[in-house]
């Protein structure tokens, strides 16, 4: 049995699993803008709900840069006080049992593989939220570059911002003034505005993904994240862009899926201990 543990700047979850099957799932808000000790306890407490002496590892995914091998996260996204975090340690010297820590993009693309049953060896997983993450499972295996930094495709240039920005909630509240949530529910109802600016954000999307074919010629891009939920409002326009890669056929055996099941992220955490 293994604990996976997904955790954000807004929320932490905590899952118990028993091959790879969740048994027990609890979540709370996280004390964002608190101490990393009482960040690091908010943790625990949840861990001490699904916790038994079954449970021989605990996998975590952290939105930061991750020295994966000291287990230790810098630089946490939303979490201030999270500077230099040796989280690895504090949690086998409290719960005795192995851990392994990983990006939570990378988790999200372990996860989505396992989800999506993806037999190719190169997948690169977009999680499109609040940021922007990106996982990358190459050649058979998760690749971290030498600080766990690969995939921070996010802060490359882009217009007048970054990819980030264009590609996550910052270019809807900053750009368009509304939620993803609101315009996808716009967009369902047909309303022709809302379906005009997911076809723009598409074309963002689809330059990210350009972006990402040059890097990695993955056989698969999947694509994750609460924005997610709105895929069929603007995949099309995704494609639409790719239309002048220079290289057309790597596009055609290119694969664009979506994977936004809320599990994802932490059957990744749990798979990290498989590894």
């Amino acid at each position: 049995m293994k604990i996976a543990i997904d955790l954000g700047g807004t929320n932490i979850r905590v899952a118990l699993l028993e091959h790879e099957s969740v048994k027990e799932l609890v979540s709370s808000l996280c004390p964002a803008h608190s101490s990393e000790e009482v960040v690091f306890d908010a943790i625990c407490l949840l861990i001490d709900k699904v916790i038994n002496k079954e449970v021989d590892y605990i996998g975590i995914g952290a939105p930061s840069v991750v020295d994966s091998t000291a287990g230790i996260v810098y630089n946490v996204a939303n979490i201030p006080s999270w500077i230099e975090v040796p989280i690895k340690k504090w949690l086998e010297d409290k719960y005795h049992v192995t851990v392994y820590v990983n990006n939570d993009a990378n988790c999200f693309v372990l996860g989505a593989k396992k989800m999506l049953n993806i037999r190719q060896d190169n997948i690169v997983g977009l999680t499109l939220g609040t940021g922007l993450g990106c996982g990358l499972y190459l050649n058979g295996e998760l690749y971290n570059g030498s600080n766990t930094g690969a995939g921070e495709i996010g802060i490359i240039p882009y217009l007048e911002h970054d990819y980030e920005y264009y590609c996550s909630t910052p270019y809807f509240e900053g750009e368009l003034h509304i939620s993803s949530k609101k315009l996808a529910e716009l967009a369902k109802m047909g309303d022709i505005g809302s379906l005009e600016e997911w076809t723009k954000f598409g074309h963002h999307l689809g330059e990210l993904c350009k972006a990402v074919l040059y890097m990695y010629d993955p056989d698969v891009i999947v694509i994750g994240g609460g924005i997610s939920s709105a895929f069929p409002y603007f995949i099309d326009a995704v494609w639409a862009t790719l239309d002048d890669f220079a290289y057309p056929n790597i596009v055609k055996k290119l694969r664009i899926e979506v994977c936004n099941d809320p599990l994802t992220g932490l059957l990744g955490g749990a798979m990290l201990c498989n590894d």
